[in-house]
């Protein structure tokens, strides 16, 4: 009997130290194929490296406006009869809502819709939406949304973001390896902020290393104006200076701040606010919108594969650039240093 029960016992310590050290062992939640593709791409990194990654659906499922969207509006935080003037460009439907509005401006062009999701917050200040925000992740049933498909309206719901295990980990094993890392998103760069860098969130991006579309910032009591990117460029961002308490104070405008950060725009984000030469070593996204800063990598090239039809455009894409090179006399590395995997593989936290 004592036998049976001293190895029992250290049958449970044995367990008990092997999932200790999975959950110590760095990138624990990512397959197997994929840890060793990170480490051997990290392994010779040299001095100086950066890492770039998109956000939604990228370093968590599902995406934070087009949540926070409806989450407000649901709230009364928003409303199609508040919205500013410039941002009607299309006259609205009896009954509709933003969400649904949002969605028939993308059917036009993502070049109309993905501004305007970063404008319509505008009149807020930054801390109102901070506290929609926290609301908005601290949420745990899905929202109700209404739009338009065929000419009928519908109902459905869409999920607040949550947060992958796996990509907190690889950010955490880039920072260990000296890798810095930055953020280039297509959402509201203030609003990405709220989550990336708030410590209760575990992702850690400094608030500096955001870059995402940006509006103007006005000051409600003097009316001046600034931006987060204007206040960095001049070395003054939530420091003694221009503190917190005063940033969050700022109301959003609905004016944007160049460059914007989707498609082509991305590459132009890191060109003017991180590196102006060199190319980042490490680019994760999940997009059509992220595929030119994608072929920017000079190491890993990491695809959240979320459908089959973006996944095949980029399979397209990959193609046409890697043939481009080719017949101009480059080296051709378009198709290669790609790792694709499925948002299921990423672990998402519940």
């Amino acid at each position: 009997m004592k036998v049976r029960i001293l190895s029992g016992l250290l049958g449970a310590v044995a367990a008990l130290t092997a999932t200790a050290s999975a959950a110590n062992e760095p990138l624990a939640h990512w397959p197997a194929g994929a840890r060793a593709s990170i480490k051997r791409a990290l392994a010779d990194a040299p001095e100086g490296s950066f890492a770039v990654f998109d956000a939604d659906n990228t370093i968590w499922q599902n995406d934070l406006e087009e949540s926070l969207l409806p989450f407000m509006e649901a709230r009364g935080k928003l409303s199609p009869k508040a919205l500013d003037p410039s941002l009607k460009p299309i006259p609205f439907h009896k009954g509709e809502t933003l969400y649904g509005y949002y969605l028939r401006l993308c059917e036009i062009d993502d070049n109309l819709c993905y501004p305007w999701i970063a404008q319509v917050f505008s009149g807020h200040t930054l801390g109102e939406l901070k506290g929609e925000v926290d609301a908005l992740m601290a949420r745990t049933a899905p929202i109700p949304v209404r739009y338009e498909e065929d000419g009928k309206v519908v109902s459905g719901t869409v999920e607040r973001p949550h947060i992958f295990e796996a990509q907190r980990e690889l950010l955490d094993e880039l920072r260990a390896r000296g890798v810095h890392v930055y953020v280039v998103t297509a959402a509201s760069e203030e609003l990405a902020r709220m989550v990336l860098s708030d410590p209760r969130y575990g992702l850690n991006i400094a608030p500096e290393d955001i870059v995402g579309v940006t509006m103007v910032l006005r000051d409600p009591r003097s009316g001046a104006l600034t931006t987060a990117r204007s206040q960095i460029a001049k070395g003054h961002f939530l420091d003694a200076h221009y503190p917190a308490e005063r940033h969050m104070g700022m109301e959003m405008t609905s004016t944007l701040w160049a460059p914007n950060t989707w498609y082509e725009g991305k590459v132009a984000g890191i060109r003017t606010y991180i590196d102006a030469v060199n190319r980042p070593l490490l680019v994760a996204g999940d997009s059509p919108s992220d595929r030119a800063m994608l072929f920017q990598a000079s190491g890993l090239r990491l695809w959240i594969d979320r459908s089959a039809a973006k996944t095949a455009a980029l399979e397209e894409a990959k193609a046409a650039r890697a043939r481009a090179q080719r017949e101009s006399g480059q080296r051709v590395d378009a198709d290669t240093n790609w790792l694709h995997l499925r948002q299921e593989e990423l672990a998402p936290r519940p």
